[in-house]
């Protein structure tokens, strides 16, 4: 089994998809807690709850985003950062 939360759920499901990719044998079962699968902040959700959002603003997640991403630079890559789009 793997589980994660926040980013953590968002890495379960990106090590998921890898071991998909790669034609690795599957954990039994995967348990995400309201995980980040999009750092690209890309989805319309994020957007038009911004204003619902009672501990951070737009521009401290993007900044936290960047901070996590720091070093990765080809397309391939950065597409592990939102697991959401690989679905």
């Amino acid at each position: 089994a793997i589980a994660g939360d926040s980013a953590g759920g968002g890495l379960a499901l990106a090590l998921l998809q890898h071991l998909r990719a790669h034609n690795r044998p599957q954990p039994a079962a995967a348990v995400l807690y309201s995980p980040l699968l999009d750092l690209t902040f890309s989805g319309d959700s994020f957007e038009a709850n911004r204003r619902r959002e009672v501990l951070f603003k737009p521009a401290a997640y993007r900044r936290a985003a960047e901070y996590y991403a720091v070093g990765v630079a080809n397309n391939d890559a950065r597409a592990r950062l939102a697991p959401i789009r690989a679905l």
